[in-house]
């Protein structure tokens, strides 16, 4: 059949079309961890890191993906007891699926004899990507100073009718801690020799412990010991006093 010229197909003025192929690979990004712990003194602590994994066959990047972390206070504080140095993490080309990048701290060396610390740190953005579980975790700061306590009275003996204060010191060690971050309370025992109750007394009354205040160290809290007048001829007599905890 011969087709007529009025038969043929009209060409339109647009003779390309532009198709749309819409991308099936989904990324998430989470953290590695729900729980960290570092060191003070750690100038580069980098145990917190961004994981971003595709859902789609191929497994790899090829644009840019932007991963931003915040941190908020506890116990421990930004600038006083950490920084974090590098906020941001960049998966690109190359990186495949799985992969990790990992963020920086500076885990601030302070001097203070205290408790372990804590900080909040979170994922806030993450390019359009979705977020993982965990995304949100916890940083212990594990203090790196240390201290210890001693006995210490003026002499070691006490005349009927006076008194002396029996003392307990803490003095910084490992670290040189020059400071005291909380009240520290150590706790004594006494044992009878051949001295009995009735022979000596202390102020505070009854006192089991003693309280060193926060605060710059060395430093130090007494008791005062009262070595009672009997009137009775006798030798001498023995007490002895214990640190039983800090």
């Amino acid at each position: 059949m011969a087709v007529s010229p009025a038969d043929k197909p009209t060409f339109l003025d647009s003779t390309l079309a532009t198709i749309l192929i819409q991308d099936n690979d989904d990324a998430t990004v989470s953290l590695n961890m729900a729980t960290y712990t570092g060191t003070e003194g750690d100038p580069t602590f980098g145990d917190v890191c961004a994981v971003a994994v595709l859902s789609g066959a191929g497994g790899s990047f090829e644009a840019d993906l932007v991963v931003t972390l915040g941190t908020s206070d506890g116990s421990a504080e930004s600038a006083s007891d950490f920084t974090l140095t590098t906020s941001m993490v960049t998966f690109g080309s190359g990186d495949s699926s799985g992969s990790s990048k990992c963020f920086a701290f500076n885990l601030i060396d302070d001097m203070i004899l205290e408790n372990d610390e804590v900080f909040g740190v979170e994922i806030t953005g993450a390019g359009g990507a979705s977020f993982g579980a965990p995304s949100t975790a916890v940083v212990t700061i594990e203090d790196n100073d240390a201290g210890e306590v001693m006995a210490v009275m003026t002499g070691l003996s006490i005349a009927e009718g006076s008194n002396d204060d029996f003392c307990i010191r803490l003095i910084g060690t490992t670290g040189s801690p020059n400071m005291l971050a909380s009240n520290l309370t150590v706790t004594f025992s006494i044992t009878n020799d051949n001295a009995v109750a009735d022979d000596y007394t202390l102020t505070p009354a009854a006192a089991t412990s003693v309280t060193i205040l926060a605060g710059a160290i060395p430093s130090s809290d007494c008791v005062t010991v009262d070595a009672v007048d009997d009137l009775f001829v006798e030798g001498a007599e023995r007490f002895t006093f214990t640190i039983t905890s800090d």
